[in-house]
């Protein structure tokens, strides 16, 4: 290497590393201006984590327990669903939430800031492998442009698994390209651990995977063929790298492995109606199924511009040369075919990991212009308008997200990502009402020691359910919440337990003060149309025995206050009137 190669390669790895600091720095400004928790998946997720914070931290504390005993608890608890019963989450992302907790504070300022490390995996990641199979300037371009996509940056700002999942997705295939076919020990060793961990962050990360290392075991074979030997040096290394992901990963796909192929075949089975009624999906070869992602990238993950941008440049890459051609399009395209053809389910967020090698085509084919007076415009456009949509989105009120130009829009995104699933906008502070809530609660509670609060909503996944259940489980362990919408059974099993009652409703519903009959069935339908999500299994059977039970226990609660939340809404906290209650026998 000369020494002009070697001092540009320099200035591009201090050209990623202060771009990436910079990310970090917008990005905490960012969350620590804002309190929300948007999409029901951010908020089950931190609820999990608190779950398993306390888990965790009640095992490291017992002093009493054998060091090997308490190990195989730890063990256990990571096969162990904190808070839920789904297969597909596993721990990795809790745990990582459970160093920050320890070393920083509880709080949902540090439950985002979780992120960090994998937002710094990510962007690093890409920019490594564009500078593997190209330059560094291809790198940082590629780098640049992820980040720049609406749900990459919306991503890094709410603690959900999905982009963890694509920066460990994207490290995965950086090893492997640096283990060279498994010839060398040290990458082929980190690329195992890597992949083990992805696994734990969450299961579709083989899915992204299983295209690189196809093409990988085809180019040792197809060379170990015209050698007539295979070679052992990089079977060994291969076996080393599997068994070590593997291990890593059984620690939560071991117990958990026959339930994950049925559940497996319920998202591969044609018109599976659970599986269509939760993601509100169409049939599975209908023109709306197969056209799903494509018309996702366009309007929600990408935007107008950057997508036919990127759509342009992968034709282009089609046709042109590259290092590890057949490698990078199988990372694009086979995940690509099976969720759009294969998988029932279907959903924004699982085609993220897809996104870093659609952004290194898009930089690989900037980098291969030779004419300047080509190549300086499209780069200038690229990173102007990556900028512009970068700020609309993140700090523009909406006013000014609704730029047009004559009939067009200026960015094509105000009715696609905006209002969407990962919201969008500048940070805000929601009013939550915590303080007044707790307030009331200690202040009309009858003894000092754990008071056991039913939390009720007629929308479920509002944030400020989940903030007022995440708050309580973290600033307050002597208050105890359990919300309908999150878990119906337990709320439905414990009810004669509750202390108290917490209402959530609209203020133009406000004459329903008690949660009763058809007017407030029908309030909660009017809110989920024909269906009510929150129960998923024997709804109706649920929502009978709710109404019986609150017509029921109408007279033994009464109104101790009522907190205004703003002007579309209200709280109405109930108290027991006698602790001196008699158990119901409630089916399970």
């Amino acid at each position: 290497m000369s020494l002009v190669t070697r001092d540009r390669s320099r200035s591009y790895l201090i050209l990623a590393v202060l771009f990436i600091s910079a990310v970090l720095f917008t990005n905490y400004l960012w969350i620590k201006d804002d309190n929300s928790i948007r999409g029901d998946g951010s908020q089950n997720h931190l609820l999990f984590s608190i779950d398993f914070y306390y888990l965790l931290s009640d095992i490291l504390q017992d002093q009493t327990t054998h060091l090997w005993t308490k190990t195989g608890r730890i063990i256990q608890l990571l096969s162990a669903p904190p808070g839920h019963e789904s297969v597909y989450w596993p721990n990795g992302l809790n745990l990582t939430a459970f160093v920050f907790y320890s070393l920083f504070g509880k709080s949902l300022l540090i439950a985002k800031l979780s992120l960090f490390p994998y937002v710094v995996i990510l962007l690093y990641a890409t920019y490594s492998i564009g500078k593997w199979i190209s330059s560094g300037f291809v790198g940082i371009l590629a780098s640049f442009v992820l980040f720049m996509y609406p749900i990459i940056f919306e991503s890094s700002r709410q603690f959900q698994p999905d982009l963890p999942l694509t920066s460990m997705v994207a490290l995965d295939v950086l090893l492997l390209l640096k283990s060279d076919e498994f010839r060398n020990r040290k990458y082929s060793f980190l690329f195992g651990l890597s992949l083990g961990w992805s696994m734990l962050i969450k299961g579709q990360a083989m899915l992204f995977i299983m295209g690189p290392l196809a093409m990988t075991g085809y180019r040792i074979f197809r060379n170990s063929w015209k050698a007539s030997r295979i070679q052992t040096e990089q079977l060994q290394n291969g076996i080393i790298g599997a068994i070590v992901s593997i291990l890593i990963a059984s620690l939560w796909w071991g117990p958990h492995l026959e339930i994950t192929m049925d559940r497996l075949e319920e998202h591969i089975l044609p018109n599976h109606r659970a599986i269509e009624a939760f993601f509100s999906y169409d049939e599975k070869y209908s023109m709306a199924g197969l056209s799903y992602h494509p018309r996702a990238l366009f309007h929600y993950s990408v935007s107008p511009v950057l997508f036919l941008i990127s759509v342009l440049c992968f034709i282009s890459f089609l046709r042109g040369e590259a290092r590890y051609k057949d490698l990078l399009l199988a990372w694009l395209l086979i995940p690509f075919l099976l969720f759009s053809f294969v998988f029932t389910a279907k959903d924004i967020r699982f085609l993220m990991p897809i996104l870093p090698i659609m952004a290194l085509v898009t930089a690989h084919e900037v980098g291969r212009i030779k004419r300047n007076g080509q190549k300086i415009p499209l780069f200038t456009f690229l990173v102007f308008f990556s900028l512009t949509q970068f700020y609309l989105l993140s700090y523009a009120s909406q006013e000014a997200k609704h730029l047009s130009i004559g009939p067009f829009r200026l960015l094509g995104v105000v009715d696609g990502f905006i209002g969407a699933d990962y919201g969008g906008g500048p940070p805000h502070k929601e009013e939550f009402k915590i303080k007044e809530i707790i307030g009331a609660i200690k202040e009309n509670a009858d003894r000092n020691n754990s008071v056991k609060i039913g939390w009720i909503t007629v929308s479920p996944f509002r944030p400020s359910t989940l903030e007022f259940i995440y708050w309580l489980r973290m600033k307050d362990s002597s208050l105890n919440a359990i919300n309908l919408t999150e878990m119906p059974r337990k709320f439905l099993s414990q009810f004669d337990l509750f202390d108290f009652i917490l209402f959530y409703l609209p203020v133009k519903n406000a004459s329903l003060r008690w949660p009763q009959g058809e007017a407030f069935e029908e309030l909660v339908m009017a809110q989920h149309g024909t269906r009510i999500n929150m129960f998923n299994k024997n709804a109706m059977n649920r929502w009978n025995r709710l109404l019986k039970i609150l017509e029921e226990a109408k007279s033994n609660f009464q109104l101790v206050r009522e907190i205004p939340v703003d002007q579309s809404s209200v709280y109405y906290l109930y108290k027991r009137k006698s602790d001196d209650h008699k158990k119901r026998d409630l089916p399970s």
